[in-house]
């Protein structure tokens, strides 16, 4: 007999209510029936007043051991209010900011730079954080145990996180640990010294997760049924940066959330950080639910929200495969963005059972490789709200960042869905799922990870790759050869070619498969390519000779290869030896994606089509198979302005389904739309999409 399954294993709308620059006075009925309005379920509730700096003994809004002053107890007023109204509450813990005071009255618990000083101005000049190692760990336990003599559903942790990024910790606590751990002093930062810097990383992250692990424990104690998370890492975000591993934090909280939705620019600027972080968020949760968090906030700017289409597109993402959370901002809650936001949680309030334990149809997955991320040159540093990571670019040959990027939006025009992965569901149970894998330049992998990809091309699967794939370890140490060359077909020179600035790309097999969508014999070439020695593999198309002039007549086909296919077992490999991915990204050549995508239409069983529009529409694939469901969901990224997409009309479907089916319809647009069923496969016609669409096929 199954056990009931615990409320945060339904799906969940979280709403962050801003509120507390107005904590004296609100009238937390009001607080209650936006929530109501909003169609939440669940609030992060904020009883502490952080804007002066941070967390201290001076601004905590309920009953504990803890405080110098007595605050109005906003806990007390809440909690019955919240609770009647059927709204789960999550204590929101500010865990990550202090005031310079507070830290002035206990130096033992800062966070220190090797250079001796301390970590400073997160957000402005009067904050600065604490040391998960130190004794602020206990004060901080305190807390938790305070808030738990009220009846609240659980805590949300903003933080603690750690700062390797800044150099830190190098605190006395810090130095003791490390001793103790590993029989050693701390060695000084250098990213340079491979085996010092794994230790540093490897501390850093264990030191953040034995944090959460106690905390875990302590909460369980204090109440069973409670529920914690905390904030975790972001896409493409180096779990060293700021300590955040989600793989090794996930055993002690009961979901995984992060800021995936949280976007610094205009969305179009930015189309798919959060479908990506839903995806990969979903997978990193390993069977937990997962939580995608959304703000309206445009970057810095938190009272100026984003668009109603950008919201509705935001939101559209977080909810697929992940819950979405919702931040709102009293100072902007009319503007036109989280109106639409109110409407979106209400689409997705009256269709929850189409959003509950759906399981994705996708037969392709994009590798997202966290060892690259830490470890190879090549990787960029994403702007993160959480103590304000700024963004950095890094300009080395061969970008990890872009390249996932590229090959994401590659997938997207492709109309092919597919999931993220991370080296962790390299297992050949997991990998079974997919029929096809690519590898963004996922240069770090181990010998083990490697030995995992070849067999399971000998199995049947398909890789496609590109640049320096496996050619180096783990820990970022370059391999003299290609830990992947049995699947591509070739081996490495260990050289990088020049700069090409003008040269082309030739095809030279142009009956292969993989090329009989080119509508032209000459491509823009990527700036640099691998060199390689021939093996099993066929050259299908190669770079020119390297081109003096963009004026010129003379171009002539080199021995490079552009991409080389090779079978293996039963299975092949397709392997771009050049920043592909990359290119595309910068440039959005249409040839680029037409190969990947006749790659992919020859070797595997695409399970869905969608013809009609030239749109840049995402198609994304969930079941529910004790229902007998499929659930169709389309996104159109067509954002023609700020406020408004270019609807799509009239796009045909095709759905691979062998069950007889008794209806389709469009929840969005409330109708039942005509189909047609022949053999295994269902076709309908989608008369309108704006931002997004959820179709339900039901047998």
């Amino acid at each position: 007999m199954s056990s009931q399954p615990k409320w945060w294993e339904k799906p969940l709308r979280v709403l962050d209510v801003l509120y507390v620059e107005e904590i004296e006075k609100t009238d937390f009925k009001w607080i209650t029936q936006l929530c109501k309005e909003a169609h939440a379920n669940v609030i992060h509730f904020q009883c502490h007043y952080c804007y002066g700096g941070g967390l201290d003994e001076n601004v905590i809004f309920h009953r504990s051991r803890l405080a110098k002053k007595q605050n109005r107890d906003v806990l007390a007023e809440f909690l019955p209010l919240a609770h009647k109204a059927d709204i789960r509450v999550l204590i929101y813990y500010p865990g990550h900011w202090f005031p310079k005071t507070f830290g002035d009255q206990h130096p033992d618990w800062c966070v220190i730079k090797d250079d001796g000083s301390r970590v400073e101005n997160l957000y402005g000049n009067n904050d600065l954080p604490f040391c998960v190692n130190s004794p602020w760990r206990d004060w901080s336990y305190i807390l938790v145990e305070d808030l738990f003599a009220y009846e609240i559903d659980g805590i949300f942790f903003d933080g603690p996180i750690n700062f390797l990024g800044d150099r830190a910790c190098y605190c006395e606590s810090c130095k003791e640990k490390f001793q103790q751990i590993y029989g050693r002093e701390m060695p000084p930062w250098n990213r340079n010294n491979i085996e010092d810097w794994k230790m540093l990383v490897d501390f850093s992250v264990n030191s953040l997760a034995d944090y959460y692990k106690d905390a875990y424990s302590l909460i369980k104690g204090l109440k069973p049924d409670a529920f914690m998370y905390c904030n975790a890492s972001n896409v493409a975000e180096q779990s060293w940066y700021r300590g955040r591993r989600n793989r090794s934090l996930m055993p002690h909280q009961d979901a995984l959330i992060a800021e995936g939705g949280f976007v610094n620019c205009r969305l179009s600027k930015n189309l798919f950080k959060t479908g990506a972080s839903a995806k990969m968020y979903e997978t990193q949760a390993g069977g937990k639910p997962a939580v995608t968090a959304v703000s309206p906030a445009l970057g810095v700017w938190r009272t100026h929200s984003h668009s109603a289409p950008e919201m509705r597109l935001l939101l559209a993402q977080a909810s697929i495969a992940t819950n979405p959370y919702l931040a709102i901002y009293i100072k902007s809650k009319d503007q036109p963005g989280p109106l639409a936001a109110k409407q979106m949680y209400a689409f997705l309030e009256q269709n929850a059972p189409y959003y509950h334990q759906t399981r994705s149809g996708a037969n392709v997955a994009l590798l997202h490789s966290t060892q690259t991320v830490n470890f190879y040159q090549g990787v960029d540093i994403p702007w993160a709200d959480i103590s304000n990571i700024k963004e950095q670019t890094t300009e080395s040959i061969g970008n990890f960042n872009r390249t996932f990027y590229g090959f994401y939006e590659i997938m997207i025009r492709s109309r092919i869905p597919f999931d993220v992965i991370d080296e962790e569901a390299l297992i050949e149970e997991l990998l079974n799922r997919y029929e096809a894998l690519v590898l963004p330049n996922c240069a770090c992998l181990s010998e083990d990870q490697c030995r995992t990809l070849t067999d399971y091309v000998k199995r049947g699967g398909v890789i496609i790759a590109d640049f320096e794939s496996s050619h180096y370890d783990e820990f970022g140490c370059r391999r003299r050869h290609l830990g992947l060359e049995e699947v591509f077909g070739v081996t490495s020179q260990n050289e990088v070619s020049d700069f090409r600035r003008q040269d082309f790309v030739l095809p030279k097999e142009k009956n292969a498969p993989a090329l009989k969508n080119l509508d032209c014999d000459f491509l823009p070439a990527p700036r640099h390519n691998l060199k390689l020695n021939a093996g099993t593999g066929k050259s299908l198309a190669v770079f020119t000779k390297p081109l003096i002039s963009n004026i010129t007549d003379d171009i002539e086909p080199s021995d490079d290869p552009f991409l080389v296919e090779n079978s293996l077992g039963k299975g092949k490999g397709y392997y771009f030896p050049t920043t592909f991915g990359e290119f595309y990204q910068e440039y959005q050549i249409p040839a680029y994606h037409n190969i990947v995508e006749s790659i992919l239409r020859s070797e595997i069983s695409v399970p869905i089509s969608l013809a009609g529009a030239p749109h840049l529409i995402e198609v994304m694939l969930r079941r529910q198979p004790e229902q007998k469901r499929t659930m169709v969901h389309l996104i159109n990224f067509e954002i023609s302005s700020i406020n408004e997409v270019i609807p799509a009309k009239n796009l045909t479907v095709s759905v691979r389904n062998s069950s007889r089916v008794a209806r389709v319809r469009a929840l969005k647009a409330c109708k039942d739309l005509a189909f047609e069923q022949n053999k295994d496969t269902i076709s309908f016609v989608v008369p309108h999409l704006e931002e997004h669409e959820l179709i339900i096929i039901e047998s």
